[in-house]
Parts: C-alpha cells; sequence; structure tokens
C-alpha cells in the first residue's frame, strides 16, 4: 500500500520533472565530469594501440611483398680476450731474450 502509493506519486509528471532537474541531471554530470579524464585516457589508449597495429601490420606487408630482401646487420667482431695480448706479450717477451 504504502509502495503504491511513493510509486504513484513518482510518476506524477510534476514530481518527475523535479526528480530529473533537481537529482538526476546534477548527479549525472558530477558522475560524467569527474569521469571525463579517464574516459579521454582510455580513448588516447585505445588510438595509440590502434595506430601502432596498423603500422605493424602495413610494415609487416610491405617486408613481406618487397621484391629485394631487408639488409641484415653484420654481427660485430668478439673482442679479444684479456688473457691472449698478455699471452702474447710475454711469448714475445721470453722469444727475445738472448
Amino acid at each position: 500500500m504504502l509502495m503504491d502509493r511513493i510509486v504513484q506519486k513518482i510518476q506524477e509528471p510534476t514530481n518527475r520533472e523535479k526528480i530529473q532537474k533537481q537529482v538526476v541531471d546534477p548527479l549525472f554530470k558530477y558522475i560524467l565530469n569527474y569521469m571525463f579524464p579517464y574516459i579521454a585516457l582510455i580513448c588516447i589508449t585505445f588510438l595509440i594501440i590502434v595506430l601502432m597495429s596498423t603500422t605493424s601490420v602495413i610494415l609487416l606487408v610491405l617486408k613481406l611483398y618487397s621484391p629485394t630482401p631487408m639488409p641484415m646487420p653484420t654481427p660485430m667482431p668478439m673482442p679479444m680476450p684479456l688473457s691472449e695480448p698478455i699471452a702474447a706479450l710475454a711469448e714475445s717477451l721470453i722469444n727475445t731474450t738472448p
């Protein structure tokens, strides 16, 4: 009985407009103002991911259909261990002694 009365009062157009203007609209504006930076950050992140994915696919397709192979980097020569120059120096000193 009490619930039915409350529902009837809320369903009246004047009360519905008051609730809409004084409760729902300010609450909705507050939530949107609070959430806007997060929504913008998510949109920017999604846009960056889409751009990077598109760029990767384009580069893969171009590499797949390129007539000349891509140049491969040459490996760096391995540095000589420190013991080898010392051994060579010792060997030369031993061999040059009269």
